[in-house]
């Protein structure tokens, strides 16, 4: 089981990510995601900040569905809600931060893989940056 800290990681931005997700109830997974869409702050291998237009609760557990730009394929992971600010926009009032749960192969951890996708995008956005720069 690998936890990633998020003093660890270096956050990093990539342009027209969106989400959307589910709320998990302590007994149940709520089977439907949320019909709006939310755009992506930005990301990190232990955590993701993404604008909202509704405040969630600390601690609420959360299935994430992470939607790429252009061909690029999505990413599901769990994570719960660790803080909310609000965020003086027009259209979103408020900066949701997610924790990734850890990563690893039992049940109830983020896959692995995703962890190598994550890493993969990491690698590819930061260097898209630091062309632009």
């Amino acid at each position: 089981m690998s936890r990633i800290e998020r003093r660890e990681c270096d956050r990093f931005q990539i342009p027209g990510a969106t989400l959307v997700y589910k709320i998990d109830r302590y007994f149940f997974k709520n089977p439907e995601f949320t019909r709006d869409i939310f755009p992506i702050h930005d990301i990190s291998l232990g955590g993701v900040r993404f604008l909202s237009q509704r405040q969630l609760k600390l601690n609420t557990s959360l299935t994430l569905k992470i939607n790429l730009p252009k061909d690029e394929v999505s990413i599901t992971l769990e994570g719960k809600v660790v803080w909310t600010s609000h965020y003086p926009g027009d259209s979103y009032n408020h900066l949701i931060g997610v924790q990734f749960y850890p990563y690893g192969e039992r049940k109830n951890l983020n896959s692995p893989k995703c962890l190598h996708q994550l890493k993969a995008l990491e690698e590819k956005y930061r260097r898209f940056h630091l062309k632009d720069h």
